[in-house]
């Protein structure tokens, strides 16, 4: 069966709006080692690959894409509905392998496919990648509100914040594994990294050491004081791992890495990816401005509207504040007024004061405005520096449930 003619019962087919997914704040438990029970019987696998393998043996069925699905067990018990009721043939396509010598193609078993073409499926790796990047940002909101003083990896000295000790690490021992607002959990990040330096392993190279003496030696005559980019064992600690389904920061690096990646390249680095040198679209008018400071500026001169004091008046997150720009981008995109709904004409926004969305406005809890919706947004990159002039203290961000 072609896989590019799906049946019309695909479209209809649902399961079930409630919330499929618990994600838990620890990123370190094995979703491999779990139980999960299959969706078509009622054998439970001890492990992911045990459960890919039953699947294929027992059932015939191959899942797409299998480490692009944030909870696998999960998963299974959202299809399970499904599955139970209605056979494999009528919900997943088809298609035949090469048999062995002597076997004719139409000898040869079925094999049936769970991929993202199918947009129940599709619906179903999307809500589950939504509640787990739901609950990663809410556990990274509550290690900026609840910092607290770290050692150092290298040294005995201890930093009162996340940020004091990865400027230390990196101004004393050359050591840098990024921004702090770019780390999610981060403590369990820090014990990861601790717990291989106290095995004497490198953390480069991943040679183990007889001592902690020799351990230093090495490092510091190899230069060794950075992480190996090739260990996908630290990308879980990263946002930008988390932000887009299938995506990582390999997949929006590889376009610079071509053959002809340097031809262009600015030879002035301490410019380089400076937000605020970065043209800036107002949220309100087609206008781009040279920076985001005066696309901020063009918006309270032209259109009444103060982003930082609205941010501080209505006490928004960080993460609030990125919600805030992609939803307004987007209401505004299609022609609606983002507080009243109306067809947006040429002052609207600005007459009526609307770009302020109040904080009991229903779009709020939708957490798929957490994704950009211009792509390589100047005044997202300048929220973290707009969040560090806000007056007071943040509110945690609650967790939300994706809209069905």
């Amino acid at each position: 069966e072609d896989v590019d003619d799906l049946p019309e019962q695909f479209d209809a087919l649902r399961v079930t709006d409630e919330p499929l997914h618990t994600c838990v704040c620890s990123l370190s438990k094995d979703v491999n080692a779990q139980d999960h029970l299959c969706a078509l019987c009622d054998i439970i696998s001890p492990s992911r690959d045990e459960l890919l393998r039953h699947l294929l043996l027992s059932h015939h069925v191959v899942i797409g894409e299998p480490d692009q699905i944030a909870d696998l067990a999960s998963y299974m018990a959202a299809w399970r509905p499904a599955l139970q009721s209605a056979d494999i043939s009528s919900v997943a396509p088809g298609f035949r392998t090469t048999g062995p010598p002597g076997v004719s193609p139409e000898e040869s078993p079925i094999y049936y496919m769970l991929c993202d073409i199918i947009p129940a499926d599709k619906d179903i790796r999307t809500r589950l990648h939504v509640e787990r990047l739901t609950a990663i940002l809410h556990c990274q909101q509550l290690e900026r509100d609840h910092d607290h003083a770290r050692a150092c990896l290298f040294c005995p000295i201890h930093t009162r914040t996340r940020t004091d000790l990865l400027s230390h690490m990196q101004e004393h021992h050359g050591f840098n594994i990024g921004q702090p607002d770019n780390i999610v959990h981060f403590d369990e990040y820090i014990g990861l990294l601790r717990a291989r330096l106290a095995r004497f392993e490198c953390l480069l190279c991943g040679k183990t050491m007889a001592d902690r003496v020799t351990l230093k030696s090495h490092l510091r005559k190899k230069k060794h004081y950075q992480l190996d980019p090739n260990n996908t064992a630290f990308d879980q600690f990263y946002l930008v791992n988390h932000r887009e389904l299938g995506k990582s920061w390999r997949t929006a690096r590889a376009p610079e890495e071509g053959p002809d990646a340097d031809d262009d390249a600015d030879p002035d680095w301490a410019a380089w990816g400076d937000p605020a040198a970065e043209p800036a679209a107002c949220l309100a008018c087609p206008m781009v401005l040279p920076s985001a400071e005066q696309a901020f500026e063009h918006m309270v001169t032209v259109h009444r509207f103060d982003f930082s004091g609205y941010c501080r008046a209505a006490g928004l997150s960080l993460y609030e504040r990125v919600k805030f720009v992609n939803y307004v981008r987007h209401e505004v995109r299609e022609g609606h007024c983002p507080t009243c709904s109306a067809d947006l004409d040429s002052d609207h926004l600005t007459t009526s004061g609307h770009l302020a969305v109040p904080r009991d406005h229903p779009f709020w809890p939708r957490a798929e405005f957490f994704f950009p919706t211009l792509e390589q947004d100047a005044l997202l990159y300048t929220l973290v520096e707009e969040d560090e002039v806000c007056d007071g203290p943040e509110p945690p961000v609650q967790p939300e449930s994706p809209s069905p």
